[in-house]
Parts: structure tokens; C-alpha cells; sequence
């Protein structure tokens, strides 16, 4: 829709193609560690720590967050909408002229 409508984009492709890495990257990780548990005995030490699961849950969320908070960036100005801009003023000045001669007319009729 931004593309049809030549509108800024919010986020640039670099961005999004890190947080895709990101999360790519966190659910391989989790899913080598689910495997790496499954191996172990009921009595050996765990494979996966909650504290890392949190740690990388909160990076990512950080990250996702920070993008979520940025503004949209405003539309560039067109040249149309200044060229309409100065018609509308133009006209506007030409209206007042031919109107402001025509009341000093009556004026002086009236007298």
C-alpha cells in the first residue's frame, strides 16, 4: 500500500530482515536445546536455563518494541499540492482586487 500511494516507509528492510534473523536464530536455538533435554536423564543437569530463555525473549522484544515506537514518517510535500496551494492564494488576491473597486464604486454612487 505505501509503495502504490509513494508514501515513506515506516521501517527499511534492513530492519526487518534482522528481526527475521532474530527470530530465526532464537527458535533454532530453542529447538536444538528441546532436543539436547530430551537426551538427558531426569537426574542431569538441564540444557536449557529459563534465565537465558528470558534473556533472549526480552532482547527480542526490545528490539520489536523499539521499532513499534518509531513514528511514521510524513509524505513528502508534492508538487501539486504547492501549485495548488499558490492557485488558491492567487485566486484568492484576485478575488479581493476585483471585489475591492467595485464596493468604492458603490460608495461613491451612493453619495
Amino acid at each position: 500500500m505505501e509503495e502504490t500511494e509513494s508514501l515513506p516507509h515506516k521501517y527499511t528492510l534492513e530492519e526487518l530482515e534482522d528481526i527475521k534473523e532474530r527470530l530465526e536464530e532464537n527458535a533454532k536455538w530453542l529447538l536444538e536445546g528441546i532436543e539436547e533435554q530430551k537426551k538427558l536423564k531426569t537426574n542431569d543437569d538441564p540444557v536449557l536455563i529459563s534465565a537465558e530463555m528470558k534473556a533472549r525473549g526480552v532482547t527480542l522484544q526490545n528490539r520489536v518494541m523499539g521499532l513499534l515506537r518509531r513514528k511514521t514518517p510524513k509524505p513528502p510535500k508534492t508538487e501539486k499540492k504547492e501549485k495548488a496551494k499558490e492557485t488558491e492564494t492567487s485566486t484568492a488576491a484576485e478575488q479581493a482586487e476585483t471585489t475591492a473597486p467595485s464596493e468604492e464604486h458603490r460608495g461613491h454612487e451612493e453619495l
